[in-house]
């Protein structure tokens, strides 16, 4: 089952499900602030991370907290507050970073397709030219500064997809396998 609701009773499982998008559009926040670089050299108090991004500080003071509920990062006894193992893969150095995914994935372009789901169920019809007037590709093509976090998200992932594969299939027949990207 998905986002541990296994065992839970079904409106419960529903509940979590519903409000998993949450969780989701919080760490986009975190990457587009860059907290997880801002921590990168060590802990920062609530207001040191809102003088370097230019944050409101007491929201990004509960704003924190809610990071930490979600263990991407861990406030301090003195208040500080510090980046945890899962907060590491959003910086923006890191190996296997996932902080261009987190930009990407729910980029407000990707976020007006999304809206346009429940019309391609009903046409089956794509829903991103529906919503932009474009396919990805053309519409990337538009909007360079998109196509370059596009790409990078899907750089940043490929070595996931990469190792993926020869687990799924049998590929010791092929002597060279190249994966011809869409950017």
């Amino acid at each position: 089952m998905v986002l541990g609701t296994e065992g839970l009773p079904p409106r419960e499982a529903v509940l979590q499900l519903l409000s998993a998008a949450w969780v989701s559009h919080t760490i986009r926040a975190t990457a587009d602030l860059g907290l997880a670089d801002h921590l990168a050299a060590g802990p920062r108090t609530p207001g040191e991370l809102a003088a370097a991004t230019g944050a409101h500080a007491p929201t990004l003071a509960r704003f924190l907290r809610t990071l930490a509920a979600l263990g991407l990062c861990a406030t301090e006894a003195d208040g500080r507050v510090c980046l945890t193992l899962r907060g590491e893969v959003l910086r923006s150095d890191a190996p296997n970073s996932l902080r261009a995914y987190a930009l990407a994935i729910h980029a407000p372009c990707a976020e007006r397709a999304w809206d346009g789901l429940p019309e391609a169920v009903r046409t089956g019809e794509p829903a991103f030219p529906r919503a932009h007037g474009l396919s990805l590709w053309d519409y990337l093509a538009a909007h360079p500064e998109e196509e370059a976090r596009f790409d990078a998200a899907m750089t940043g992932t490929a070595d996931v997809r990469a190792q993926a594969l020869p687990a799924a299939c049998d590929l010791s027949a092929m002597g060279t396998l190249v994966d011809v990207g869409g950017g």
